[in-house]
């Protein structure tokens, strides 16, 4: 499935989820994940199917991330920084 016209958003501190569309499906945290912040998030954006992360943001939330329901893509980034080609072409 491609995910590149979806709706998405980037969401790097709280005041961001004030943005959120009901119609998003694409969630990048960018900095940090939260249990508030990613129960924020399905509250406003009840269609989420992916939710994208950095590998360090990834690691220092392993148990939030584990609290995902199964039926929303995680995607972690491989690498630091910006996303490659590919990882552009999948969900950005």
């Amino acid at each position: 499935m491609n995910y590149k016209h979806c709706q998405r958003i980037v969401i790097s501190s709280y005041s961001d989820v004030r943005n959120l569309s009901p119609d998003v499906s694409v969630v990048h945290f960018r900095k940090f994940i939260s249990e508030k912040l990613l129960t924020n998030v399905f509250k406003k954006s009840p269609r989420v199917k992916i939710i994208c992360l950095s590998k360090y943001a990834a690691k220092r939330s392993k148990q939030i991330i584990s609290k995902i329901p199964k039926k929303i893509v995680v995607i972690i980034s491989k690498e630091k920084g910006r996303p490659s080609s590919i990882e552009k072409n999948f969900y950005m």
